[in-house]
């Protein structure tokens, strides 16, 4: 179990990075289809943190990945009916789970 937890911490620097990087795409895109490839690209990483990360024994980690993948979705559901901006909040939480995961990978770097 020592070694999935390994890897997950090995993965989860590149998870963050790649998160962090189309999150900032998002925000900065005027484009809404562009903008919806960085958050769809932006959730993918984060179901697959939440979907692995409670199992390994960081509930707080996993919980947060789900939220932000939930805020996301959400935000999708909410521009079918009738097109607005993005969020603050979604990329405020986003930015939350980025601190958390970087306080994680400080505590086993």
């Amino acid at each position: 179990m020592e070694r999935v937890r390994t890897r997950f911490i090995t993965l989860l620097a590149e998870r963050q990075n790649h998160i962090a990087h189309h999150a900032l795409a998002a925000w900065d895109c005027e484009a809404p289809a562009q903008q919806q490839v960085h958050l769809q690209e932006a959730g993918s990483a984060l179901h697959m943190i939440a979907g692995t990360a409670g199992s390994l024994g960081f509930d707080a980690l996993g919980t947060s990945a789900q939220s932000c993948e939930m805020a996301i979705l959400d935000y999708f559901d909410k521009i079918q009916i009738e097109p607005e901006p993005l969020p603050h909040a979604v990329i405020a939480k986003i930015d939350e789970f980025v601190a958390m995961s970087q306080s994680l990978l400080d505590e086993f770097g």
